[in-house]
This record gives structure tokens, sequence and C-alpha cells, in this order.
């Protein structure tokens, strides 16, 4: 089933429902354009090397999909909210029960929908189907309307490339799910 696109207050909302490591993960998903799989496979080692470069906003990773290198710019408040929190002695920044793994999706993905379940919008359940990609739908819509409101002559093709996307086609799915979602679900 694919993701749906909701309203960022929304999500926001909904993420404050979530398990903290959860909604963490979610927040660097929202706030990146990461995959799921790319989020929870991220070392704390590779996360503290951006912190010891003076300046450095990025952190550039291999794509566990597409095999390609994507680098992100990470707001260096919250690399510093990821990295300053307890958690257990494990080479992962998302460990999992087991500190030798990294948290599933699967994990992450349970306490989205148990969160998004309890969510009312005017008092209704949402009908969109919200998922950890969600974040993904999140952050190429807000980076389009930025490119856009910027003057970029061309945005579609600023997030393909963002994104890391082949194709034009699934890049306007992605940025343009603002406009789709209200289609499919008008009162969201």
């Amino acid at each position: 089933m694919t993701s749906d696109y909701i309203e960022e207050k929304a999500f926001e909302t909904i993420l404050q429902a979530l398990m903290p490591e959860n909604r963490l993960a979610l927040e660097l998903m929202q706030k990146t354009g990461m995959r799921v799989d790319d989020a929870l496979s991220l070392t704390y080692e590779a996360m503290a090397e951006t912190a010891r470069i003076p300046g450095c906003h990025s952190l550039t990773y291999r794509e566990k999909k597409t095999k390609k290198l994507r680098t992100v710019s990470i707001d260096p408040k919250f690399r510093e909210k990821l990295l300053k929190r307890p958690r257990p002695k494990s080479l992962w920044l998302f460990p999992g029960r087991n500190p030798e793994k990294h948290r599933t999706r699967q994990a992450v993905f349970k306490d989205l929908q148990r969160a998004a379940k309890l969510f009312r919008l005017d008092g209704k359940r949402i009908k969109a189907h919200i998922s950890p990609h969600t974040a993904r739908k999140i952050y190429a819509v807000n980076l389009y309307h930025e490119k856009e409101k910027g003057g970029l002559l061309r945005p579609l093709e600023a997030v393909m490339v963002d994104l890391n996307h082949e194709s034009l086609a699934v890049t306007m799915l992605y940025a343009l799910a603002d406009q789709l979602s209200q289609r499919n679900y008008p009162k969201i």
C-alpha cells in the first residue's frame, strides 16, 4: 500500500504520541528526506563524524534501495539532540531491543500506526495511509515549495536530483503529494 501525504502540522502532532526513539527517526526522515531503512541503519559514528568537522552541516550515506550516494543537510541543533540522548552502548544511532542490531522499520511503522489511529481531525479519523514514508513525502513537498518560491525555474527537477529519483514522474508523486492528497482526501 502506498503511503499518503498529510499536512506537516498534523504529522508533527502524531509524532508527539510516538515512542521517543521512533519519533526522532521520523523527524530525521522528515528533515532530510531519508528512507526509513537508511535512517535506521545510520551509525552513531557517522553522525558524530559530522559534528567533529567545523562548519559541517551535511551527512553523506549510501542509499540501501538505489545504492547511490546521497548527501543531506543536518541541522546542528537536531544533530546535537540525536547525539546527546542517553542510549545503550551500540554502534547504531537508533539501536533496537538488541543493541547489536538497529531498530527495525516494522517497529517504527507499528508505533506510527498506533499513534495515527488515535489522531482525530475535526472529530474524524484520518483516512490517509500514514507510514514512515509519509515523512519523505512531506520533505519533498516542502523542498518543492521552497525551490518554487525561491524562483527556481525547474523546482521538480531540483527535487528529483535531491531524492536521487530516476524519473520525473515519480518525483511528481512526491513533490506534488499535497495536491494529490487534496484530491483523494479533501477534508484532511
